[in-house]
């Protein structure tokens, strides 16, 4: 009974893993195709074995959505402008912030702490006409500043550097204060090491949400000048500049290939933040 449980449990996973992984590789073998006999879906319909096999070899795609001047090429840089920013400013941010709600007392701060968790329950939807119009009111519509400050605060990474320094103990905060050290030095010495996984866990989920985020740019952001990578995929289908499917598919693959490189080498940080809370919780 157990050996036909585990072998259950095998075949679901793999099927999950399928689920998920052909598209993506049907993706990247499709983005290397030769526009020529056919297009690039002459596999699709109806749909052949040949469609997941590599043939017919052509980076013309990715040549023409790299190219000098191209949309994605210059809202590729956009986005890696914004990531950079958001993810060092915001990490800055929500790590202060926890460490405010957990060793210092002020007239508020139950309401406040509450107000941030609320802002990660709530839909970003029913908050976008807030930021347009708060955006509008700064001057800072069609450009990358209007999606860098909405990003910086998290609240389920305020949330999360809370509990974490709840986990430390006080003494240890107090300790440091009476011998004579400053709240900077306290935080650079002991909390700053100590929060290297949790840094890097927040920096991933910045990261990523900057990434993948496509609804604030389109609120925001006019001009093709500031476009994000996101916004110039949604917008290269049918354009004059990237008329074929061949490129739109090359950019697509690039937007999935950058983020895991930069992301996988950090992953060990994330599952040891992961193992940290759950032992503390």
């Amino acid at each position: 009974m157990r050996k036909r449980s585990r072998a259950a449990a095998h075949i679901y996973l793999v099927g999950m893993v399928l689920i998920y992984i052909v598209p993506v590789w049907l993706m990247v073998v499709t983005s290397t195709r030769s526009s020529d006999g056919g297009g690039v879906f002459r596999d699709w319909s109806p749909f052949r074995f040949q469609a997941l096999v590599p043939y017919d070899l052509d980076l013309g795609g990715y040549r023409d959505v790299m190219a000098v001047g191209s949309i994605f090429r210059a809202s590729l840089v956009n986005t890696l402008i914004v990531c950079v920013i958001v993810v060092v400013a915001g990490a800055v941010v929500n790590f202060l912030a926890g460490f405010a709600f957990a060793y210092y007392d002020f007239q508020g701060k139950n309401m406040l702490f509450t107000t941030s968790l609320i802002t990660f329950m709530v839909p970003f939807e029913a908050i976008v006409i807030p930021i347009l119009t708060l955006v509008q009111r700064l001057s800072l519509v069609d450009t990358l500043a209007a999606l860098i400050l909405p990003t910086l605060a998290n609240g389920f990474l305020i949330f999360m550097f809370r509990q974490f320094f709840l986990g430390i103990p006080r003494e240890m905060y107090e300790a440091a204060m009476i011998d004579g050290a400053g709240v900077g030095r306290v935080i650079w010495h002991i909390y700053l090491p100590l929060s290297k996984s949790i840094l890097v866990t927040s920096s991933i989920v910045l990261f990523l949400a900057v990434w993948q985020a496509l609804f604030l740019p389109l609120v925001v952001l006019r001009s093709r000048d500031t476009w994000v990578v996101q916004l110039a995929l949604s917008a290269m289908q049918g354009t004059v500049q990237m008329p074929t499917w061949g490129p739109v598919l090359a950019g697509s693959v690039i937007t999935l290939i950058i983020p895991m490189i930069l992301v996988a080498p950090f992953m060990r940080y994330f599952k040891l933040s992961v193992l940290e809370g759950s032992s503390r919780g």
